[in-house]
């Protein structure tokens, strides 16, 4: 009789599994070919509708970005925005191709996939337009800081001379700057355009102080620090405007986006509706003896499933058995057990050849233990005879004494 190992018995279980699996699904594709255009079109309309609710899921975190930026504007959240978008256009191409141009949704997809493309356009745009205006923003910081140092240098020098109406009107015109520049960081801050106005007018003030300066100082040392502190002026006044420009372009992409958005969403809810519809009333249309080919297919694939499982666990329940087993006896051998009846000799598996090693080195360690037993006592014998040779020799000493 020939004995399989357990690598073969577990191949031989596969191979049997697979025959039985192999033979359901088999059956499965036999009598779904045989269910005609009927059939094909309930599992295209299903697999079609749950493609468009993964579609409209994944559009869901486009929505959400935006809804960020609008919260808290910034570059990164664009660009995460554009990267998303790229995405869901990629994935309504990728359905186009799959369900083709008889699918009754393919007016919408294209609809929603022109839609997509104005907004991903739009949002390259408001990111190009965001970064503008943050550039606006560094040099606004960094054209006040300087033209505030300038400001203090004039003032500095007129005090330096006595040049009390020159260190007045810098005064001047260093409070009207710096009032500017808080109402230029409040609207950076909330958005009221009447404060750029209210920075506009104090620039102004300052500027028309600045300009008395030079000309009351000509022929003097700073009146360069007080034509560079105009020209800053003035350079500031342009970055507003700048800003100005740069946040009217923002709001108005934002709308237009946002009216993409909403489209989009629209057209994605159009989408849903259409192809749960179609699924629905296709459903209903099934002949019931077709539906019960596809629950006799799930019943013998669960069964087929059953009983793979149950002998999996079986076999599996009875291998730990054994290699519990084998591995009590070894430990018993480690510790000195040579008594031990080792079972699973007769097995033809690998089991039996582990059991067969084991009772090996069981009876090598009972010889050994039985050497040294022996060795021992021999040992001991002649400890005790050379002992009594020297008590004898003691003796003869202490006579001969």
């Amino acid at each position: 009789m020939r004995h399989w190992s357990l690598g073969r018995q577990i191949m031989g279980g596969m191979i049997v599994l697979q025959i039985l699996a192999f033979a359901v699904f088999s059956f499965g594709i036999f009598k779904t070919e045989h269910q005609g255009d009927e059939q094909d079109r309930y599992f295209q309309l299903t697999d079609q509708l749950s493609r468009v609710d993964a579609l409209s899921f994944k559009y869901t975190a486009v929505d959400a970005s935006l809804r960020t930026y609008n919260a808290s504007p910034s570059i990164g959240t664009l660009e995460q925005l554009v990267a998303q978008l790229d995405t869901t256009q990629t994935e309504v191409g990728i359905l186009q191709q799959t369900l083709g141009s008889a699918s009754n949704i393919t007016g919408k997809l294209a609809e929603l996939n022109t839609t997509l493309n104005a907004f991903d356009t739009d949002v390259v745009a408001l990111k190009q337009a965001q970064t503008k205006f943050k550039e606006a923003d560094t040099s606004l910081r960094d054209i006040g800081d300087e033209q505030i140092k300038q400001t203090k240098a004039v003032i500095e020098a007129a005090y330096a001379i006595g040049d009390s109406f020159s260190a007045y009107r810098g005064n001047l015109a260093l409070i009207d700057a710096m009032k500017a520049q808080t109402f230029v960081r409040d609207f950076l801050a909330t958005g009221n355009p009447e404060l750029l106005e209210d920075a506009r007018a104090l620039l102004a003030t300052s500027t028309d102080n600045v300009s008395q300066i030079i000309q009351r100082t000509q022929n003097k040392p700073y009146q360069v620090f007080a034509i560079e502190v105009e020209k800053l002026l003035s350079g500031y006044v342009t970055v507003i405007d700048q800003l100005t420009a740069s946040r009217t372009e923002r709001r108005s992409l934002y709308t237009t986006i946002d009216s993409h958005n909403i489209i989009a969403s629209s057209i994605l809810a159009q989408l849903i509706q259409q192809s749960a519809k179609a699924d629905t009333t296709n459903r209903a249309e099934l002949p019931a003896e077709k539906n019960s080919s596809v629950l006799t297919f799930a019943i013998a694939s669960g069964a087929v499933l059953l009983f793979g499982l149950i002998s999996s666990a079986a076999f599996v329940a009875n291998l730990r058995r054994d290699i519990s087993s084998s591995i009590s006896e070894m430990m018993a051998v480690a510790n000195g057990d040579f008594d031990l009846e080792v079972s699973g000799l007769d097995r033809k598996n690998e089991l039996g050849q582990i059991a067969r090693a084991l009772d090996v080195l069981r009876k090598e360690g009972a010889r050994a233990k039985e050497l040294t037993l022996q060795n021992t006592k021999e040992a001991n014998k002649r400890i005790e005879l050379e002992q009594a040779n020297a008590q004898q020799r003691e003796a003869k000493l202490k006579k001969e004494r």
